[in-house]
């Protein structure tokens, strides 16, 4: 975890939740790992790469759909292809002017340093998370900046690129969400963070976050029988997710050595398992399909 930007004390009435977001400026980008990569989440993840000796430094920028405060950034970065530093900046266009990159103003807010993964022989991806805070006071903002510089060197990177593998942003759109009418599908919760969503089956994630709504659905009208056999299942599923997350790996290992069949053996062999899991928990009577029982 990184060092925070700014700590923001004041006492929170919105609910922060995942925001989406667009890439609509990249410096240069390798064949297959274009930056539309950040926002598919899961252990398929590829991410974003830098062009092969690309000139530094590189830069990302995001658009939010709509004008949004940003409460947190989080940043998976890859595994051989480290930069030394990291810039964020955060922008916003004038009023009366059209929501374009070209008519934004940037504000840094601050920089991280990645460590040159050296220790874990390139191999573990680091998860950089920045708190944003502007004192306290909502700063509405519809850019985020991310100005990347030279890589650490290492025998991996023989062309000497950078990369990110996944990017979330966490905020709340603006004007919206008050302390009395927020929406349980907007507030966040651990099954959100890239951390678990990047090593976790991401059929099995959707699932959970699901399953974690109905849970303080559940709680909040006091079906407390209900609410702990969802959270039993969740500990389960969590379980199941990661051992299919390492199944995909090995049938994404397979393939790339063309051993087909032994991929197509992994492929049958997740979905046999998915369907035990599903079948053992009674997923279908959990999520309360078509009507289901309510007595719990």
């Amino acid at each position: 975890r990184v060092r925070p930007l700014h700590k923001d004390s004041c006492v929170r009435l919105d609910m922060p939740g995942v925001l989406d977001y667009q890439v609509v400026e990249c410096t240069s980008e390798e064949d297959g790992y274009s930056p539309t990569n950040l926002q598919i989440v899961g252990p398929q993840s590829k991410g974003w790469l830098s062009g092969k000796y690309s000139i530094y430094p590189q830069s990302l920028v995001l658009q939010l759909p709509h004008p949004a405060n940003i409460e947190q950034l989080q940043i998976l970065g890859n595994a051989w292809a480290v930069s030394t530093r990291i810039d964020v900046l955060i922008g916003d266009v004038p009023k009366k002017s059209s929501r374009e990159k070209k008519n934004a103003h940037f504000m840094k807010i601050g920089s991280i340093s990645p460590e040159s993964n050296e220790a874990f022989d390139f191999k573990a991806r680091q998860l950089m998370t920045i708190e944003v805070s502007t004192d306290g006071r909502p700063c509405p903002v519809s850019f985020i900046k991310l100005i990347i510089y030279k890589n650490y060197q290492n025998k991996k990177n023989q062309y000497n690129q950078v990369g990110v593998t996944a990017l979330s942003v966490i905020g709340y759109p603006t004007g919206e969400k008050s302390k009395d009418d927020f929406s349980l599908d907007q507030v966040l919760s651990p099954y959100d963070e890239l951390s678990f969503k990047v090593y976790t089956d991401t059929e099995i994630v959707q699932l959970i976050q699901k399953l974690d709504k109905r849970k303080v659905e559940a709680v909040s009208t006091e079906r407390f029988e209900y609410a702990k056999k969802i959270k039993e299942a969740i500990e389960e599923l969590t379980e199941a997710g990661g051992n299919l997350a390492t199944l995909h790996m090995e049938k994404q290992i397979l393939a790339e050595r063309q051993e087909f069949d032994e991929a197509k053996a992994k492929k049958d062999q997740m979905e046999e398992y998915r369907i035990e899991v599903y079948k053992s928990l009674e997923i279908t009577d959990l999520l309360e399909v078509q009507g289901g029982s309510r007595n719990h």
